[in-house]
């Protein structure tokens, strides 16, 4: 019988930047692919995002990564210049091109309830920016399927988050 556990990653990133810089970008993310960091999980199969596009009439994102696969993600909640949710329509995503994500995403080993950002300033120049995942992992092997899904979402997150305060960052300059 499967376990399930439900689980929160969330990963924060300062930037010298006014919270309206940050928040243009978290709707339609600029092609990230010359400020994305590597990491082990990439050699594993592990894609990076590449960029999103955002749909105001139909209140879609779709998210686009390295691999291939596209997700679609609702969006469940904004609050200008403070917090944005995101809800992924699994139905909805193209994912084709990977099997273990189709196949993870489809049969609910992994559910994304929310993915949520959250920005906050710090002072007159610098911005806190917080990515939060609520997710539930469906496994046979509870330590294990816990510890390398929340590897996978903080490595992700972190590199995520890195990448948009480099494109940031460039853009100011």
């Amino acid at each position: 019988m499967k376990k399930r556990v439900k689980t929160y990653c969330f990963s924060k990133n300062f930037y010298r930047s006014f919270q309206r810089e940050i928040w243009k970008n978290l709707f339609s993310v600029p092609d990230l692919t010359d400020y994305i960091d590597q990491s082990a999980f990439n050699y594993f199969g592990f894609p990076n995002p590449v960029k999103s596009e955002y749909s105001e009439k139909t209140n879609v994102r779709l998210g686009y990564f390295s691999n291939g696969i596209i997700l679609n993600e609702n969006v469940i909640e904004s609050k200008p210049l403070e917090e944005l949710s995101f809800k992924i329509n699994v139905e909805e995503c193209d994912l084709e091109s990977s099997q273990t994500f189709d196949h993870i995403l489809k049969n609910k080993n992994l559910i994304f309830n929310t993915i949520t950002y959250k920005l906050q300033s710090v002072d007159e120049n610098t911005t806190e920016l917080t990515l939060v995942c609520d997710y539930k992992v469906k496994s046979n092997i509870p330590f294990y399927g816990e510890f390398w899904s929340e590897s996978i979402i903080l490595d992700f997150e972190n590199k995520l988050l890195k990448a948009l305060k480099k494109q940031n960052e460039t853009q100011i300059k």
